[in-house]
């Protein structure tokens, strides 16, 4: 009995699918041997994984459903005795305060592009996809949904299609980027395909970039940063902050992160003047 006819009477044909596909990118990540003997350190490590690639609560919800699911059916199948998603607990909350310490400047995230890889094909497609979250300050989700059409390398800009928590919105390129994504698109890109896809940015197996891809990407780059958490929600942050930082005013950003409130952007400006007073009084105390 395969998993798919374990859910068979129990959940929608969508539901299943859906619960199949999330089981599928577990088995991806833990090969399929260590996945009937994952433990639940093992699983906890997954989601937080999948946390730091900037998936909502919602999703990692879903996620954990999935799995309990799928271990439910190794133990009525007798492939384990055990359900290790039993006691996973999420308790991910929003965040009301912006840490500007633990952030990133300009010249840390550049840092990020210096990456090296084994084959040159893949350095350039691992540039061109940090690029997006260090300039643009995408996230996993933005990133996935990319397609083709959406980049316009005459005009150098990219469009970013809404999400279920951010607007749409057309941003400029950085004149590196033009170059990187022509390389990219006419030479690495062909070389990925397998069969007709319309995402930009595609694995080697011609699949669209998923979270624990991107996840991967970074965590060699981890160790340059050992006082501060590095994620595509950090680099975000941290590009939001650059950019009030550097003047620009509060509408303009909101556009830019593809904020629906302009008081998510207002956040990091009441940080910055709260580190100002701090310095301050460092430097002329009472």
């Amino acid at each position: 009995m395969t998993f798919e006819e374990y859910l068979h009477d129990k959940l929608a044909p969508a539901t299943i699918k859906s619960y199949s596909v999330d089981v599928n990118n577990l088995i991806i990540y833990l090969t399929p041997k260590r996945t009937t003997k994952a433990s639940y350190e093992d699983l906890e490590v997954y989601v937080n994984q999948l946390r730091e690639g900037g998936y909502s609560s919602g999703y990692l919800k879903k996620v954990v459903n999935s799995l309990m699911k799928y271990f439910d059916y190794l133990v009525t199948t007798q492939q384990r005795k055990d359900n290790p998603c039993v006691g996973i607990k999420l308790k991910d909350k929003v965040v009301s305060s912006v840490q500007l310490q633990d952030l990133f400047k300009p010249k840390e995230l550049e840092l990020l592009m210096n990456r090296t890889d084994p084959y040159p094909i893949l350095r350039i497609k691992n540039q061109a996809l940090t690029s997006l979250m260090i300039y643009q300050g995408l996230l996993v989700k933005e990133m996935f949904n990319l397609r083709l059409g959406d980049i316009d390398l005459n005009e150098g800009t990219i469009y970013i299609s809404s999400t279920s928590k951010s607007n749409e919105r057309m941003l400029k390129l950085q004149p590196k980027q033009v170059m990187l994504f022509y390389k990219y698109i006419h030479e690495v890109r062909p070389a990925l395909r397998r069969g007709e896809s319309n995402y930009l940015l595609i694995n080697q197996r011609g699949k669209p970039v998923s979270g624990l891809e991107i996840s991967y990407l970074l965590k060699p780059m981890k160790s340059m940063f050992t006082d501060r958490k590095l994620s595509p929600m950090t680099i975000k942050m941290s590009v939001i902050s650059n950019l009030l930082r550097d003047g620009n005013n509060l509408r303009e950003v909101q556009y830019y992160g593809g904020y629906r409130k302009v008081s998510s952007v207002e956040l990091y400006r009441q940080q910055q003047v709260e580190e100002l007073k701090n310095v301050i009084l460092r430097m002329h105390p009472y």
